[in-house]
């Protein structure tokens, strides 16, 4: 028998190449992985569904036939966050069950800033709790938030040019909000309208939507920052848009009066 044998983490276009070219074919996942090995057999049994001739196999013979491919650039893709190279009912898969995203997030961010995204979206999947929002899609926008925020200036610049160039003349400090929402669209292949606004503006806070007030919230309340925002959380918990007009009112306070200066925004767009 022929076996397509790999880790399959994930199930690449590759992978199904080789599942549809043949006539009968086993198809073997190895134990290691990025993730547990049961996940990754959920998703090659997703993936290879609607051909009959595919199946998993759990050991293989000595006379089968091994077919063995390389695939760790299209792995190391994957895991910067080129997730628009999957097929989509594995992208989709991946996404709703936040799968590779913590891989991703480490390959941009690091230090300081990735224990922030960490601890922010803990926070963000609180709120969402007690508001009853899609855990899933809170957790996607809170991982990727800051995903442009230590990336090379003259990418961030260049990018900025070709695809904002409307918001180019703003402080650098916002380019990540921006940024970050074009990494979820070209990059993980997302297109859902409030999550592409959650991540656009959870800096300066311009839509209302209860998935943007969260992701705008739980950046503002990170406890890693090491305030007490008790007082902050209670109202959010009571009253999520109360709370987002608090956090809000209270951001363009520090904004103009620590910092003297509003980075680049206008009282109306904060």
């Amino acid at each position: 028998m022929i076996i397509l044998k790999d880790r399959f983490d994930p199930v690449l276009a590759e992978h199904m190449f080789e599942i549809k070219r043949h006539k009968k074919i086993g198809v073997f996942i190895e134990d290691t992985g990025i993730v547990e090995k049961k996940a990754r057999i959920a998703m090659v049994k997703k993936a290879i569904a609607p051909y009959r001739h595919a199946v998993i196999v759990d050991k293989i013979m000595a006379e089968d036939e091994i077919i063995s491919l390389d695939l760790t650039k299209a792995y190391e893709q994957i895991y910067q966050g080129e997730l628009y190279r999957l097929v989509p009912k594995i992208r989709w898969y991946i996404l709703k069950r936040g799968l590779y995203l913590d891989k991703i997030v480490e390959n941009h961010n690091h230090g300081k800033r990735l224990a922030h995204v960490h601890s922010m979206c803990a926070l963000a999947l609180q709120i969402a709790r007690w508001h009853h929002v899609d855990e899933a899609q809170v957790k996607i926008c809170a991982l990727m938030h800051d995903i442009y925020k230590q990336a090379d200036k003259q990418s961030c610049q260049q990018l900025m040019a070709v695809y904002f160039p409307q918001y180019v003349a703003q402080d650098p400090a916002l380019y990540h909000q921006y940024l970050g929402a074009w990494f979820m669209r070209h990059r993980l292949g997302i297109y859902d309208r409030k999550m592409y606004e959650a991540i656009m503006y959870h800096t300066t806070g311009e839509k209302t939507s209860q998935l943007a007030m969260i992701i705008f919230i739980a950046d503002k309340l990170d406890p890693s920052r090491g305030y007490d925002v008790s007082h902050q959380l209670a109202v959010v918990k009571n009253n999520l848009k109360a709370g987002f007009e608090l956090v809000k009112k209270e951001q363009i306070a520090y904004i103009t009066k620590v910092e003297g200066k509003q980075i680049g925004i206008t009282r109306s767009r904060i």
